[in-house]
């Protein structure tokens, strides 16, 4: 055995080795390789399997617009709205949407230019129809084969006017245009299919009419410098003394929500009413110190919209949160969820879709009496 304290032996060249010493050295060599290809190996699997989980990019994110569940698909104004992880920050186009499956871009904003702050889109069970604004076009996509074509076209407006051209109004036959071809304005009715003018009503009268539809039924927003109202067949439906709040005033689905607050209030206590397509008209729940409610969609016989009970815990603050469902012919009410919290929503009956910040998908559930009774969540931050 060799001394410790005796000097180092240097190492034997290339030369000096033996066969057996040199077979040996490559030996080790391998050793030492293999040794530590498969703790690198070991490490990789470890930090796949235990390690922080990275959200796979999507290559296609709708962001937080509102948007319309037509058969069962969801069409949508994508990349508009607040960004948030993975979100796209810029404008997308018309995207569809089947729950599960990866969002489709129908018609995209490279193509033509669609606004994104007044409505310039809507769709039926046949068409999707958009506004060019670079052409003031109304085009029309054929949804079976996907075939676009021209509508309606503004006539070229003197230089240094504005015009605008908005759907305004659709149906499964016709749909409503207002129109502004730089010095008249004007509301049209046209065939869907083919782009036949059936009415042309010349807007004499300052201001301008909006229609809010719920099947046949049709309420006009009339704008004006002074004022706004809310008219059907030419009459105000507005509550003696009361003014319109026009944020809160809609199409929810089947129905339309009106909002109303007293004219000389000191404050702004809403009133809420519900316009349904059978000519009915519902007062909705009104909000108190202890509770305030926030309406949602219609559809069928459901209105949907959570409910905000103040703690009774003196000194407390915090609100409970209850997503509900209003069977509209009972005016029963039943609790859907406590989970969810939806500022903005669309349902179809089948599909609920909330959007804000971000869009999230989930399927209603029932209960063996018909009743809604939950939410499954499909998919997050679509």
């Amino acid at each position: 055995m060799r001394n410790p304290f005796d000097p180092p032996v240097e190492p034997m060249s290339s030369q000096q080795a033996t066969p057996a010493q040199k077979e040996r050295q490559a030996q080790a060599s391998w050793k030492k390789t293999s040794t530590f290809f498969i703790f690198l190996a070991c490490a990789v699997y470890l930090l796949l399997m235990y390690g922080p989980k990275i959200a796979p990019q999507k290559d296609l994110t709708l962001g937080g617009s509102e948007g319309i569940i037509q058969d069962g698909v969801y069409y949508v104004y994508g990349g508009s709205g607040f960004s948030t992880t993975n979100q796209s920050k810029t404008p997308i186009g018309l995207c569809a949407y089947v729950p599960g499956q990866e969002p489709e871009v129908l018609v995209s904003s490279k193509d033509y230019s669609l606004d994104v702050v007044f409505p310039s889109w809507d769709v039926n069970s046949h068409g999707l129809y958009f506004v060019d604004l670079n052409t003031e076009t109304l085009y029309r996509m054929d949804l079976e084969t996907q075939e676009i074509s021209n509508l309606y076209s503004l006539p070229e407006a003197p230089k240094g006017t504005n015009p605008y051209i908005f759907p305004n109004g659709l149906w499964e036959d016709r749909i409503a245009l207002i129109c502004h071809d730089g010095v008249d304005t004007y509301h049209l009715v046209l065939d869907c299919r083919t782009g036949e003018v059936l009415s042309r009503k010349e807007d004499n009268e300052p201001g301008t009419r909006w229609n809010l539809v719920a099947g046949d039924r049709i309420l006009v927003h009339n704008l004006t410098d002074d004022d706004s109202d809310l008219l059907e067949n030419g009459v105000s439906v507005l509550p003696q003394g009361h003014k319109l709040y026009t944020e809160d005033t809609r199409a929810i689905g089947d129905a339309i929500l009106m909002a109303s607050y007293p004219a000389d209030a000191a404050t702004m206590e809403c009133t809420y009413r519900l316009f349904l397509p059978d000519g009915r008209n519902l007062d909705l729940p009104k909000d108190t110190e202890d509770t305030y409610y926030r309406f949602l969609a219609v559809s069928g016989q459901w209105l949907f919209y959570t409910s905000h009970a103040k703690d009774p815990t003196p000194n407390v603050t915090k609100f409970y949160t209850e997503l509900r469902a209003m069977d509209v012919n009972t005016q029963e009410s039943y609790l859907v969820s406590t989970e969810y919290d939806p500022y903005f929503a669309v349902t179809d009956g089948n599909w609920f879709y909330s959007y804000g910040d971000y869009t999230n998908c989930y399927q209603l559930e029932y209960n063996d009496q018909g009743i809604p009774c939950g939410l499954t969540l499909i998919e997050k931050d679509i």
